[in-house]
């Protein structure tokens, strides 16, 4: 089934991604079980990740996914 090349599939992906980033400010954070590779931006500024996301997007056409919208102080 198709289903079971997804592992490798986005492992290539990943791998890529790591690869093009690698001479980059930016730090990978190693993470298991998931798709989406983390990567910490606290060599590129100190603000917060709601703002840098918006920033990129507007800035440089760079998507991110800022992990504190999964998260709450409440």
């Amino acid at each position: 089934a198709n289903y079971l090349e997804l592992k490798d599939f986005y492992q290539k992906k990943r791998d890529l991604f790591l690869h093009l980033t690698s001479g980059s400010r930016f730090i990978p954070v190693k993470a298991q079980g998931t798709y989406f590779q983390l990567m910490s931006y606290k060599n590129i500024s100190q603000e917060k990740d709601t703002d840098l996301a918006i920033r990129f997007t507007k800035e440089k056409g760079i998507a991110t996914v800022p992990l504190s919208v999964f998260y709450s102080d409440k």
